[in-house]
C-alpha cells in the first residue's frame, strides 16, 4: 500500500488516512508538485508559482468530518468494553440517539437503567476511555446541532496527529483533497492551509 511510517502508530494513522481519501473522488494532481514536509506537521506542495503549507491534522479533520456526515462508519470492536453510568437526562438522550451514534461507529449497549458500555469505536479513535465517556456524556448539552458537533469531535479524535509521517503519495492525496474542498477550514474553524505566492517570496529578498 501507499503509507509507511516510522512506527506502528504512524503506520496505522496513514493507513486510515489513505482509506478515508480513497472513499473520496480520485484526485487529479494537475500541476501540483510535492515539495516536502515541515516538522511532520505541514505538507508542502507547489502549484502555478504558489507554495501551499497544508496542516495535515486540520486537513484530515475536514476530510473525516465530511465523511462522518455523508456515510455510516463501521466501528471497531473493543476487546474490553468501556463501562459508564449516565444520569437521567443523559440516559434519555442516549436511548433516543443510539442509532445516530452507531452511524458514527459508536456501539453503545444499555445493560441496566443508567448503566451502559461502549462496545465499538470508530477506526483510529485516539481519546482515552475517560475522554471518550466525557465526550459522550456531554452530547445532550450540544443542543440541536449535536450531529455536526459530534462529527467534529469524531474527526478530531481520528485524524492523523502532528508528527505522523506521510509518504509522498499520501501527502499529495491529502494536499489535493485540502485544496479542492469547498470549505477549506477544519470543523473547528481553523484554516487548513496557508498560501505563499512566488512574488511575495521574491519581494522578501528584494528581488523585484
Amino acid at each position: 500500500g501507499w503509507p509507511f511510517a516510522l512506527d506502528e502508530s504512524g503506520a496505522r494513522e496513514t493507513r486510515l488516512l489513505d482509506e478515508a481519501l480513497a472513499a473520496e473522488s480520485a484526485p487529479d494532481y494537475g500541476e501540483l508538485h510535492f515539495i516536502g514536509r515541515l516538522w511532520n506537521i505541514f505538507v508542502l506542495v507547489e502549484r502555478a508559482g504558489r507554495l501551499y503549507l497544508i496542516d495535515q491534522h486540520a486537513a484530515h479533520e475536514r476530510v473525516l468530518y465530511n465523511r462522518f456526515l455523508s456515510r455510516p462508519v463501521t466501528g471497531e470492536a473493543l476487546l474490553v468494553p468501556i463501562p459508564f453510568t449516565a444520569e437521567k437526562a443523559e440516559n434519555d438522550f442516549l436511548r433516543e440517539h443510539r442509532g445516530d451514534l452507531l452511524r458514527f461507529g459508536f456501539d453503545l449497549v444499555e445493560e441496566d437503567d443508567g448503566e451502559w458500555r461502549v462496545e465499538r469505536l470508530p477506526p483510529g479513535w485516539t481519546a482515552s476511555d475517560r475522554e471518550t465517556i466525557e465526550n459522550i456524556l456531554a452530547l445532550p448539552r450540544t443542543g440541536a446541532g449535536f450531529v455536526e458537533a459530534w462529527a467534529a469531535t469524531c474527526a478530531c479524535h481520528t485524524a492523523i496527529r502532528d508528527g505522523a509521517y506521510l509518504d509522498e503519495q499520501s501527502a499529495l492525496s491529502l494536499a489535493e483533497a485540502a485544496l479542492s474542498m469547498p470549505v477549506q477550514r477544519c470543523p473547528h474553524g481553523r484554516p487548513i492551509w496557508v498560501e505563499i505566492r512566488r512574488d511575495d517570496v521574491l519581494a522578501g529578498v528584494k528581488r523585484r
